[in-house]
Order: structure tokens, then sequence, then C-alpha cells
């Protein structure tokens, strides 16, 4: 009796460890759409145009302001630790949370993109080249808003 009861816990072992849990598509957009209206208000944003073009890849001429933004965008994520620079365990902990079918770009893109930054001081200027890094690396999946 002792046994079967074992195999039963072994079998409740894999079926948990193997249930995943992610965000759906809509999800990820009502979260996008949540962030973009804190991080606005919090960095003050005044015209979205300039944010608006960020996911269409035109990272020219960010102002300082919109960089500041990023930076609120990718703190809400929880992907940057209190320095403004990738926070890799957390940003892979996030990853875990999306979609396969963005969950091993997302992992890649976070690796590649860990040392962005680098040498500047202004946590505002790090987000950039971070958030323009994740962009460039996967641009069907960035997910700052």
């Amino acid at each position: 009796m002792a046994c079967i009861s074992w195999r039963y816990f072994i079998l409740l072992l894999f079926s948990v460890e193997l249930t995943y849990c992610y965000l759906t598509e809509a999800q990820i957009k009502a979260t996008q759409k949540l962030i973009r209206r804190t991080c606005k208000t919090k960095a003050k944003i005044t015209n979205e145009e300039e944010l608006d073009r960020l996911p269409k890849g035109n990272w020219d001429d960010v102002s300082h302001t919109s960089r500041c933004y990023l930076h609120c965008c990718l703190s809400m994520l929880k992907v940057i630790n209190s320095d403004g620079f990738i926070d890799l365990e957390a940003g892979m902990r996030q990853s875990a949370i999306l979609p396969p079918e963005r969950r091993a770009s997302s992992e890649i893109a976070i690796d590649t993109c860990k040392d962005k930054g680098e040498g500047l001081t202004d946590k505002c200027d790090i987000a950039y080249e971070i958030a323009k890094c994740l962009y460039d690396f996967e641009p069907k999946f960035y997910l700052i808003p």
C-alpha cells in the first residue's frame, strides 16, 4: 500500500513540475497599457509621438524625458536593478511567465543586452541603451509600450 501511495506522489510531482503558467497575449497587452499609463505620468511625458515611434524602430533623437520613461518601464517589467542595469536573474524569472513563443527569445535578448549602458551613470541613459538593444535583438517581441 505504501508503494502505491509513493508512486502517486511521484506522479503528482511530475505533473506540478511540468505545468507552466504564462501570460496570454491579451494579458501582455493589458500589462503594456498599464505600464505605459503609469510611466507616462511618472516621467511627465507630454508628447506621446516620441514614445509611439520607439516600437517602430525610430530611436533617433530620443529626449531625456523619454529615456526616463524607458527606465520606468524596465523597472515595472522588473528586468533592471536599483542601479538601472539588467538584473539577469530577475529578467529570467520574468521571461518564464511569457508565452513559449516569446520565452526563449526574451531570455537570449536579456542575456545579450545585460552589459548595455556600462560606463554610463544616468539611469535614464542606461535604460535607453538597454531598451534599444532589446528592440534591436527581436523587434517583433519588444515589450516596452
